[in-house]
């Protein structure tokens, strides 16, 4: 039996309160909380209010104090080699907690503290509501069954190696702890921009993810960059950047935001491209002056401190590295560079030089290479994670020689905000034939329009489908603006062409 946590009854959840403000906490940490649209099997665990419960009968049953100040209790059960396990299988590794994803891989929650047993008996393999002991010979077996296709898929734990076997209407698909499969993202789709939905709350994000899943979209392009509680019209809890204020002192509470966002994402079966700083932070064009700003821009009146300076080229490429190595604890504490089910790119900065202050500040054309080369040093060359420019300010600067030319390069990014449909179709047909001609991948990340949205994101797309070029509009939001380029559900022509186009780009 499966269970919803969003259908547990409302006087359930108010009982629970009650009782958890009425009695003491025990020495044991609490289970890792439900999360809003998660399955559960029957008999698996959660803590929230200050209880440890388990799910009986389809109800939160059993709760028993837990300290919420204390780190979280390890589930009851030792993942075992060789095991199968369904989706939403819990298990604990090496002092770590793991749920099972629909794509056969191990989410890692994060830390926890090992439980001791009177009885010495080490849980194993968690079945039919049952512990079973680790020293078991016999392999637990749970099936998820689907009816409307009438198949039997089973998720089997190996130890190194991940397969999917397909046979008539069973699915196997053998996974690992540490290393996870990807996967592969269509060589044609749409995307779209929500730079800062990390700075949402999780239910927000959640019915973001599930109309964007709806429409087919197959990646997310985010910055890492400050965001304003409630900007934008939305219940946005608001975001700090990476270095605001001194270069090289780390403010990780944005990454730490985005660590929660990446299991999501996972299981709407939607990849980051993740913009690793914003070059509008360097002139305080919305606002925003950070530590490269102040450092090396005078403020922001001269960006060639920054883009024609060694230390701080150096610094910049520190900044990179910091990030792609950030651990992400409900990812099984692993770094960034190493999780590709859920980040598809790297991108090194937004429409970086361009123009600022009406003054021209592209000097340095082989910027982004050297940035690059470093970067992909940092993930290591065969890591299946790309990188990207992160787009030029305008057509003109993002298709310049050096980025098709460079092989440290994956995606030569493309941004316009012209309004002619016959300047978008010249300049996408001459970023198809360099890109043929280079090897390299042409994505067309941002484009969009304030008003007309339906009209111009289909004219565009049209375009970009015919041609094989990916793309994204700017942006998606929990919130449409009429006069500015956000849109969503609320504005349904619009949603409903960029749901169209998106669907269709998948058949190219």
């Amino acid at each position: 039996m499966c269970f919803n946590f969003k259908s547990a009854p409302a006087a359930l959840f108010i009982i629970l309160t009650v009782i958890s403000q009425l009695s003491s906490v025990s020495a044991f940490g609490c289970y890792p909380p439900p999360v809003a649209n998660q399955t559960f099997n029957e008999g698996t665990y959660a803590g929230t209010n200050g209880f440890n419960y388990i799910l009986e009968g389809g109800y939160w049953s059993n709760p028993t104090p837990c300290d919420t100040n204390a780190p979280l209790q390890c589930y009851p059960f030792a993942i075992l080699q060789n095991a199968e396990y369904s989706l939403g299988g819990q298990g604990s590794l090496n002092n770590q907690n793991f749920v099972m994803g629909e794509f056969g891989e191990w989410i890692g929650l994060g830390t926890c503290v090992p439980q001791t047993f009177d009885s010495g008996m080490a849980f194993g393999v968690f079945r039919n509501g049952t512990a079973v002991k680790a020293s078991s010979t016999r392999k637990t077996t749970t099936t998820t069954k689907k009816t409307t296709k009438k198949t039997t898929t089973t998720k089997k734990t190996t130890k190194k190696t991940t397969k999917k076997t397909t046979k008539k209407t069973t699915t196997t698909k053998k996974t690992t702890v540490t290393t996870v499969k990807p996967t592969p993202t269509p060589t044609m789709f749409a995307g779209v921009n929500c730079y800062y939905i990390f700075s949402l709350p999780q239910t927000t994000q959640i019915t973001m993810l599930t109309a964007l899943q709806a429409a087919k979209v197959q990646t997310l392009r985010i910055f890492i960059t400050s965001f304003w509680p409630g900007g934008k019209g939305t219940d946005a809890v608001g975001s700090t950047d990476l270095e605001l204020g001194t270069v090289g002192n780390y403010n990780d509470g944005v990454l730490q935001q985005i660590d929660a966002l990446m299991p999501l994402l996972v299981q709407y079966k939607i990849k980051l491209m993740i913009t690793m700083h914003d070059r509008w932070n360097l002139d305080n064009t919305w606002g925003i002056c950070d530590a490269y700003c102040q450092t090396y821009c005078s403020g922001g009146s001269n960006l060639q401190g920054f883009y024609n300076n060694q230390l701080a080229q150096d610094a910049f490429d520190a900044r990179l590295a910091h990030i792609v190595n950030h651990k992400n604890p409900y990812m099984g504490n692993r770094a960034w560079k190493n999780i590709p089910e859920a980040i598809h790119t790297f991108e090194i900065q937004n429409e970086a030089q361009g123009t600022s202050n009406g003054v021209s500040q592209f000097t340095n054309p082989d910027w982004w290479c050297g940035r690059a080369t470093n970067l992909r040093a940092a993930i290591g060359a065969n890591n299946p994670i790309l990188v990207s420019t992160g787009g030029g300010q305008d057509f003109a600067t993002s298709l310049i020689n050096q980025n098709f030319a460079c092989k440290a390069v994956d995606i030569v990014g493309l941004h316009s905000y012209s309004n002619s449909i016959a300047d978008v179709t010249s300049n996408l047909n001459l970023a198809a034939q360099m890109g043929k001609l280079y090897n390299k991948k042409v994505y067309f990340e941002e484009f969009g329009a304030q008003y007309n949205k339906a009209q111009w994101i289909a004219d565009v797309a049209a375009v970009a489908n015919s041609l094989k070029i990916p793309w994204m509009p700017w942006e998606a939001s929990s919130v449409s603006i009429y006069n500015d380029y956000e849109f969503w559900t609320d504005d349904p022509t619009t949603w409903n062409t960029f749901s169209w186009y998106s669907q269709q780009a998948l058949q190219y």
